[in-house]
């Protein structure tokens, strides 16, 4: 009689396997020369398709692509390395295949010609937005604060003088930019945080927030030390209980985004208590003001030689809103003096930041309108564009020095898949930029839970997203007119 094992029982043992050799071919990697006085440490980047569903790639995965040309992940193979970069992981890799690890003196523009399935072995300064850096196993990013380089396998030590060695990145040139969706602390959201306290809130995403240098919010509802007691409700007249910004303290925020189409629904009083609250605790903001002149005023933040402006305005309304020559309000949308006024910043070296307030529309993609403005403010020199609105999570343009993210769907708000289901999955967009551009924009997805507490999704959570989302991105020509 032949005995079989229980498919579960299967996989499990297979998965056992595959982390046995995974550990061992990771030891046999890790045998990286000590580096010197005379040499430096050139760190590398599995890059793929931005619209790559994978995150990881197991190193038992890319030792049978490297050696046996075996693809083990079908999204991921065959692999573009550039010719001098080849002979040296071969050194320390072994002999590679042919058929699955192929040299070019330009390996990004082979993953661009072929697109899906086409990967490149890259130093990691010249990974662009438009490709995604896939994980070696449960290997950090340089850019990590876990990021160890004597456990790196992607990273080659050559001498001073070797033309690799300018690739060497320089970690206190980078800077980690975290964006994020709607955020109203109001109606069903403000009572669970009443219940629980803003700590039980921001638990389960805390370490995501102190993982970024600049962390974002867009807050959409103002702060009022008279704001009625919360209650289960779903009103669309907005409030803050005054208490409530401890949030933002437990979470770290930087800046705070107030574009918003709620922030006077009480009228100006509890918006210009919301602004002197900020301003008290030392929170930056931008986006509204006293007067119009202040409201349009871009936010100016340097970190580790990066030069960012913040950008922010409101498209939608409703009209009483905007800032007037009399009261406090926020930004209206001006796209062709935003657009002269991105220009101008560009030229200076300095990297915009747009973060708009559009009409919602509950879809993964936008509509017409949308995408016209959206690629208008990011050819005019946006090095990101990002919608603020949407309630839903939206789809992103990519292009080699850019991207635009139409919407980042709910963060902080008491949406349960409500009004459609969708609601409660989010996007948290951590920006990687080194020495003045964009390098990688890394989607992490969470999901709302008791209205009021997002949580990382589970890998398959994360795959159903991701599977919905980035196939329905799209790639442009800033250089090209709408």
């Amino acid at each position: 009689m032949i005995h079989t094992l229980p498919d579960r029982a299967r996989r499990r043992r297979n998965q056992f396997l595959i982390a046995v050799l995974s550990a061992l071919f990771l030891i046999c990697l890790r045998k990286t020369p000590a580096q010197s006085e005379n040499s430096v440490q050139v760190q590398f980047a599995l890059a793929c398709p931005f619209a790559t569903i994978s995150d990881t790639l197991s190193p038992y995965g890319l030792n049978r692509l490297w050696r046996y040309g075996e693809i083990v992940n079908r999204e991921i193979g065959p692999l573009y390395i550039d010719p001098a970069a080849l002979t040296a992981f071969e050194m320390k890799f072994g002999e590679a295949d042919p058929k699955s690890v192929r040299p070019s003196p330009d390996p990004i523009r082979q993953v661009r010609t072929h697109g899906g399935g086409t990967c490149a072995l890259i130093p990691i300064v010249d990974i662009t937005p438009d490709l995604k850096r896939i994980r070696l196993g449960t290997q950090p990013a340089p850019w990590d604060d876990e990021y160890n380089a004597d456990t790196d396998p992607l990273i080659l030590t050559v001498g001073r003088d070797d033309p690799l060695a300018e690739k060497a990145l320089e970690r206190d040139r980078i800077s980690r930019v975290l964006i994020t969706g709607t955020t109203a602390l109001a109606r069903n959201t403000a009572y669970a945080l009443a219940q629980h306290g803003t700590d039980w809130a921001a638990e389960a995403i805390r370490e995501t927030f102190a993982a970024a240098d600049l962390r974002h919010i867009s807050n959409e509802s103002s702060f009022w030390k008279l704001c009625p007691e919360p209650r289960p409700s779903f009103t669309m007249q907005f409030c803050t209980p005054y208490q409530s910004w401890r949030l933002f303290e437990t979470l770290g925020i930087s800046l705070v985004e107030l574009s918003g189409n709620h922030l006077r629904d009480y009228d100006w009083p509890p918006l210009l208590e919301t602004f002197e609250l900020l301003e008290r605790e030392k929170i930056r903001y931008y986006a509204a003001g006293r007067t119009v002149e202040d409201a349009a005023r871009p936010l100016e933040i340097s970190h580790n030689g990066n030069d960012f402006v913040f950008i922010g305005c409101n498209s939608a309304g409703p009209e009483h809103v905007f800032a007037s020559d009399t009261l406090p309000g926020v930004n209206r949308c001006d796209f062709e003096r935003l657009e002269a006024e991105i220009r101008e910043l560009e030229t200076k070296g300095k990297i915009v930041i747009v973060t708009l307030q559009y009409g919602e529309a509950y879809s993964r993609v936008p509509g017409p309108y949308q995408q016209r403005d959206f690629q208008r403010v990011s050819r005019a020199g946006a090095a990101v564009v990002s919608g603020s609105q949407s309630h839903i999570a939206q789809t992103y343009a990519v292009a080699p020095d850019r991207i635009i993210h139409y919407g980042l769907g709910n963060l902080f708000f008491d949406q349960m898949d409500r009004p459609v289901v969708g609601t409660r999955q989010e996007t948290l967009d951590r920006h990687i930029f080194y020495r003045g551009r964009l390098l990688q924009t890394e989607t992490i997805t969470a999901l709302l839970t008791d209205y009021a507490k997002p949580v990382l999704m589970t890998p398959d959570e994360r795959a159903e997203l991701l599977k919905i989302l980035l196939p329905l991105s799209e790639t442009f020509d800033p250089a090209a007119e709408n």
